[in-house]
C-alpha cells in the first residue's frame, strides 16, 4: 500500500501544516506501513524534514506529475482547486485537511480536528465522509502519550511560544511585559530558526530568561508538561499545550486561528485576549495572565485539556483511511496457489504468532508442507481477502462431520477495518451450504481480543480445556 501526504512548511507559512502531517506519517509508519511526505516551502527546514522523513517538492505546480498512490493526505492553505483535484484523480482514497471550509475539495474524507468542526457547514458538500473534532487532532508522537500534569500551588515558569516564524514579533513584546510583571518567574522562551526579529528577542536577556532554539517535539513536550501556564499563538500549538493540560493565554497571530481560539476559551482551558494588532491588546494581556496564573485555573486546564485531546487522533486518521481504502476494494476468494508467499509472511507476523497455539516462527519448507496438504484437503474451506496486491487476511474452516473448527487470522495494518467479519460471514455462507450446524473457535486464554471478536460474531464461550500442548485455551461456539 503507497501513501502520500501532501504539507507545506517555512517562513511565511508556518510548522503547523508539517507539524500535524509529521504525526500522520509517525502513525503509519508505526502500523508498518512507510509514507512519502512532500512538503512545499524552503530550506530553512532541512533539520525537521530529516527528523519526519521528509521531502522537499514543488508538488503545487499544476504541469508536474502527480505521484500515484493508494492513499493521498492534503494538508495545504496554498494549493489550487485544481491541483487538489489532479492528487485525487491518482489516489484511490483522499483526505484533506481542512481548518475554515476553505474550498469545495473533491471526492474525498475531510479532517477538521478543531474543537468547534461542527459548526462549520461541510453537510452541503455531496460524496464526502467526514472526521470532525479533538478526537481528530493529529500529534507528533512525543504528544501521544504524556503523564498527568503536577500542578505548583504557586506558579514558577512560564512558557512564550509563537509558532516557527513569528513574524509579528510578539515573542519581544510579550517578553517585555512578563519581565516587568512576574520579575522573579522564569521565562521559557522558544525561537524558532526562521524567527524574522531573533535579535530583537535577544537584547532581552537576563538571569531569569532561558531561550530554547529550534525546539525539537521531545523538548516542547517536556517543557509544555513542566511550566505552569503559557502565552502562545493559536495554531497547532493549541492542541499540543491542551494534551499536557497546560493553561494558556492565546494571542491570535492570523486571521484563520481566532474561529479556534474562541471556541478554546469556552472550554476554559485557555484565555482568549484577542488579536496581536488589536489596539487594546497589551491591557488585555494582563487581565489573561492574571487569569491563567490562578491556581483554580491551571487546575481546571490541566484536567480538561487531555480529556479534549487524547493524543490519539493521527492513529484514529490512519485507522479512517486504511478503513476506506479497504471497503473500496476488499475482494474474497477461495485460495489459490499463487498466495503462498504471502500466507507465509502473514503467518509470520509477530502479533499472528504471538496468538497461536505454537508460537514460534514457522520456517518456509514447513510452511510449503503445510500449505500444499491444506490446499489439496477436501475438509478444508480457505477464504483470503485481498486489496489489490494486499493481503488483508485469511480464514480456514476444518469440516468434521457437522460440525467446523474455524482459524482466522487478519494483518494487523488491517485490523478494526471489519475484515474478520466479512471474511467470516463470507465463509459461513459456503458452509451452511454443506449442511454445517456448528462452528468451533479454540483461543488461548490471554487472548483477549480475539475472544472479544467471535463473541462480537455471536459465539459463545462454552469452556475451558487444555489443548494437545497442555495449554489453558477457550471454546467458543456458534451454532445455527
Amino acid at each position: 500500500m503507497k501513501i502520500t501526504i501532501f504539507t507545506e512548511a517555512g517562513r511565511g507559512i508556518g510548522m503547523g501544516h508539517l507539524s500535524r502531517c509529521a504525526g500522520l506519517a509517525q502513525a503509519f509508519r508505526e502500523r508498518g506501513v512507510q509514507c512519502q511526505l512532500l512538503v512545499y516551502g524552503d530550506r530553512n527546514i532541512s533539520r525537521q524534514l530529516d527528523v519526519y522523513g521528509g521531502d522537499y517538492k514543488n508538488w503545487m505546480s499544476f504541469q508536474r506529475q502527480q505521484p500515484r498512490c493508494d492513499i493521498a493526505i492534503v494538508d495545504s492553505y496554498l494549493a489550487s482547486k485544481k491541483i487538489f483535484q489532479k492528487i485525487q484523480n491518482n489516489s484511490a482514497v483522499s483526505l484533506y485537511f481542512d481548518d475554515n471550509n476553505r474550498i469545495k475539495y473533491p471526492k474525498g474524507i475531510i479532517i477538521n480536528g478543531a474543537i468547534n468542526a461542527d459548526q462549520l457547514n461541510y453537510g452541503g458538500f455531496k460524496h464526502f465522509e467526514s472526521l470532525l473534532g479533538p478526537q481528530y487532532v493529529s500529534l507528533r508522537r512525543e504528544f501521544w502519550d504524556v503523564p498527568e500534569k503536577k500542578v505548583r500551588a504557586k506558579a514558577k515558569k512560564i512558557l512564550i511560544t509563537f509558532g516557527g516564524t513569528d513574524e509579528a514579533n510578539m515573542t519581544s513584546k510579550i517578553l517585555g511585559i512578563f519581565d516587568r510583571k512576574y520579575p522573579l518567574l522564569q521565562k521559557i522562551v522558544i525561537i524558532g530558526k526562521n524567527f524574522i526579529h531573533k535579535k530583537d528577542i535577544l537584547k532581552q536577556k537576563s538571569k531569569n530568561i532561558k531561550f530554547v532554539f529550534e525546539s525539537n517535539a521531545k523538548q516542547m513536550s517536556r517543557i509544555m508538561q513542566d511550566v505552569d501556564f503559557a502565552v502562545s499563538a493559536g495554531g497547532q500549538t493549541l492542541n499540543e499545550l491542551a494534551r499536557c493540560g497546560c493553561a494558556a493565554v492565546i494571542v491570535v497571530v492570523a486571521d484563520n486561528q481566532e474561529r479556534h481560539a474562541k471556541a478554546w476559551a469556552k472550554t476554559k482551558c485557555f484565555f482568549y485576549v484577542g488579536k496581536a494588532n488589536d489596539k487594546n491588546f497589551l491591557s488585555q494581556i494582563d487581565l489573561g495572565l492574571n487569569k491563567v496564573s490562578s491556581l483554580t485555573f491551571r487546575r481546571l486546564a490541566a484536567q480538561r485539556g487531555p480529556q479534549t485531546v487524547d493524543g490519539q487522533g493521527a492513529k484514529r486518521i490512519v485507522a479512517a483511511c486504511v478503513k476506506s481504502y479497504v471497503e473500496q476494494h476488499i475482494k474474497i476468494r477461495h485460495v489459490e496457489e499463487k498466495d503462498i508467499k504471502s500466507i507465509f509472511e502473514l503467518s509470520n507476523q509477530p502479533m499472528i504468532r504471538q496468538g497461536s497455539f505454537a508460537p514460534r516462527k514457522i520456517t518456509w519448507p514447513e510452511h510449503q508442507k503445510w500449505f500444499a496438504k491444506t490446499l489439496s484437503d477436501p475438509k478444508t474451506l480457505f477464504l483470503v481477502a485481498y486489496a489489490k496486491d494486499d493481503l488483508l487476511g485469511q480464514i480456514r474452516f476444518c469440516i468434521q462431520k457437522k460440525k467446523a473448527v474455524v482459524s482466522i487470522s487478519v494483518d494487523p495494518l488491517f485490523q478494526q477495518c471489519g475484515i474478520g467479519k466479512k471474511i467470516f460471514e463470507d465463509g459461513i455462507r459456503f458452509l451452511y451450504q454443506k449442511r454445517i450446524d456448528k462452528i468451533i473457535a479454540y483461543i488461548k486464554s490471554d487472548n483477549t481480543s480475539s475472544q472479544e471478536f467471535f463473541k462480537s460474531l455471536g459465539f459463545e464461550r462454552i469452556k475451558s480445556r487444555e489443548d494437545l500442548k497442555k495449554k489453558i485455551c477457550m471454546q467458543f461456539t456458534l451454532k445455527k
